[in-house]
Formats: structure tokens, C-alpha cells, sequence
């Protein structure tokens, strides 16, 4: 009974002192990918240390490349983007007219709010914009302005600025 009471003693301490370690990496966003933003006072970051970030660049059959970006936060919010004709530096209208087919959406953790700026859903305003600062290697970097985000349960328009840094997936 005694050497029962003395493993359980042990097992005890051994438990909670791996319990009370931590170290300040656990939720450091430092990372060289991150997307964060700002949806109507919400704010939305993430980062690789964090959550899951992923670029694509898709070569379709008209030579045109188009960019994807999907991003969860690690309180499960996701941030996507589309760029189609995609040409490296450069300012991108996203809902601007019908023949450009760039988009941008928001949901909340429970998919219990939707953001979105969609193709032609902001006729002739330039104020949508996804502006890439620097492509290199497999990196971009850019910032996002939307001035025209549409929430369809609030049934009005938000802002949305925001900035990021991403790697191509290989």
C-alpha cells in the first residue's frame, strides 16, 4: 500500500510540473508567412506557427496564372482570396466589373458570419484592391483593401484592411 501511495505521489509532481512548463514559442506569431486583417472590427491574424496558411499558383490552359490563398486562424476564422491573370507586382481590383473574376472572403469560427466581396458585386469602385509589394523566389508580400466587404447576416458593408507575407506551396 505504501509503494501505491508513493507511485501515485510521484505520477502526481511528474504531472504537474509538465503541466505548469510553457515556453513563450507556444503562440508566437513570428513566423516568415502571416495574413492578418481587420473585418469591420474584427480582427483576423494568423500565422504558420499558429494556424494553416496555403498559397497556390494554378497555370491554366490559357497561359494565365491565377492565386489562391486560404488562411485559418487558430480560432478557426478563415480568410480566402482569389487572384485571376495574375502577373506579379501590382494592384489587383477585386468586384470592380463583370469580366474580373478576383474574390475575397471572411468567416467567423462558425461560419455564423460571411464577409465577402465577389466578381461584380462593386461595379466601377477601385477602393477593392489587393496590392502585391514584392514577388520573389516563392514569396509574396502585399496589402489588402476592401472597402465594400458585404456581410450577409448583418445585411450591410464593412471595411477590411489587412497586410501579408506567404510562401508558395511546394
Amino acid at each position: 500500500m505504501k509503494k501505491l501511495n508513493l507511485v501515485f505521489v510521484f505520477s502526481l509532481v511528474v504531472s504537474l510540473f509538465l503541466l505548469s512548463c510553457s515556453t513563450d514559442d507556444d503562440l508566437s506569431t513570428d513566423s516568415d508567412q502571416f495574413l492578418n486583417a481587420d473585418i469591420n472590427g474584427v480582427l483576423f491574424n494568423s500565422s504558420e506557427n499558429v494556424a494553416s496558411i496555403n498559397l497556390s499558383r494554378d497555370y491554366n490552359s490559357m497561359g494565365t496564372v491565377s492565386l489562391y490563398v486560404r488562411s485559418v486562424s487558430n480560432s478557426g476564422e478563415s480568410l480566402e482570396f482569389h487572384i485571376d491573370n495574375f502577373v506579379g507586382k501590382g494592384k489587383y481590383s477585386i468586384g470592380d466589373q463583370a469580366f474580373n473574376r478576383n474574390w475575397m472572403s471572411y468567416k467567423s469560427n462558425q461560419n455564423e458570419n460571411l464577409w465577402s466581396i465577389m466578381p461584380n458585386s462593386a461595379m466601377n469602385d477601385e477602393n477593392n484592391f489587393i496590392e502585391i509589394t514584392l514577388n520573389e523566389d516563392d514569396q509574396i508580400k502585399g496589402k489588402i483593401n476592401c472597402s465594400k466587404m458585404w456581410s450577409q447576416v448583418e445585411g450591410k458593408y464593412g471595411i477590411m484592411p489587412g497586410d501579408f507575407q506567404l510562401n508558395y506551396a511546394r
